[in-house]
């Protein structure tokens, strides 16, 4: 985390200058980083901190499922260039340890079959929530009571277990956060024609959706746990490439995949030091969130869509 403290200029009928200490995640935008150029404009002035790339993330695919069907879904992740590394666990004959699944920022699980050992998986999958690990959920971990442990019984997911529906072929619906990283590059989306997924239709009372399907059923929900992020995404990961009635490969599934484990896998942004007037977190808004204080920095903006994306004033990054 970054302290950068500064004298900001608000626009406010008053005029004030106010100094503010803004707490900010260094956090950079997915696939973009910052300019080091800086210069003054009327509304504030800034020096531009130099903050260096991080390495791509090593993720994991923690599944049960076809061998061809896994390695379809691994080569367009790898193809994406968001990941160091896309290494595959079968889940199906045998159950990865924490240690295991602590080597990976984040993993997505998804079964056809069942786990080896649900309740000992569930578990370990729990721990590594806990402890930081992001998790993306698909189907059919999230139906038929495939996942058991402490993940199922502590109830660790974002859309509420239900049964297996599919056979109605639905696409993308409203989107909810249409500036959220998860919906970042993602402009269609068809579940093909049998568009398989979770059909409870309940979110979690402290989740939220981020997308639906076109009959108003979660097809994208996030949620923090013991402030960890997670996220679902009802539908089955292998593209029609795998077999025809699988999510259409020429729409956004992939994107949508490799947001959801990006965005699982950072860090979720700090609370403001006490006494502060106002503090700005690289949330896709310039609203503060201190003290009840509601206005904005004048000329303030986010890159849509990014999440750490280097703060700007009056259209100049810092």
């Amino acid at each position: 985390m970054k302290l950068i403290t500064s004298w900001l200029n608000i626009n406010r009928s008053f005029g004030a200058v106010i100094g503010i200490s803004a707490a900010f995640c260094a956090l950079l935008a997915l696939g973009k980083a910052p300019s080091t150029n800086s210069t003054t404009s009327a509304a504030a002035k800034q020096t531009a901190p130099k903050i260096m790339a991080p390495s791509l993330p090593k993720i994991a695919l923690v599944t049960s499922d076809s061998p061809t069907w896994v390695a379809e879904v691994q080569s367009k992740l790898v193809a994406t260039g968001r990941f160091s590394q896309v290494d595959t666990i079968d889940a199906g004959s045998t159950t990865p340890t924490l240690a295991q699944l602590l080597a990976y920022k984040s993993v997505l699980v998804w079964t056809d079959s069942g786990f080896s050992d649900s309740t000992t998986f569930g578990n370990n999958l729990a721990d590594y929530v806990d402890a930081g690990g992001g998790v993306v959920i698909a189907v059919f971990a999230d139906v038929f009571s495939y996942m058991g442990g402490r993940f199922a019984s502590s109830d660790y997911f974002a859309v509420e277990v239900g049964p297996n529906t599919s056979g109605t072929e639905l696409t993308l619906g409203t989107v909810y956060e249409p500036a959220s990283p998860l919906m970042a590059g993602v402009t269609s989306f068809d579940g093909g024609t049998s568009s398989f997924h979770d059909g409870s239709n309940i979110v979690q009372a402290d989740a939220i959706r981020v997308a639906d399907y076109s009959d108003g059923e979660p097809l994208i929900a996030r949620r923090t746990i013991n402030g960890n992020r997670r996220v679902d995404l009802n539908f089955f990961p292998p593209s029609s490439d795998s077999r025809s009635d699988f999510w259409v490969s020429s729409t956004d599934g992939v994107t949508i995949m490799a947001n959801a484990l990006e965005y699982v896998g950072l860090e979720s942004c700090v609370s403001a030091p006490a006494g502060m007037i106002s503090w700005w977190k690289a949330e896709g808004d310039a609203k503060d969130s201190q003290d009840g204080n509601d206005g904005t920095i004048g000329g303030a903006g986010f890159a849509p869509g990014e999440v750490g994306q280097a703060f700007n004033f009056d259209g100049v990054e810092i």
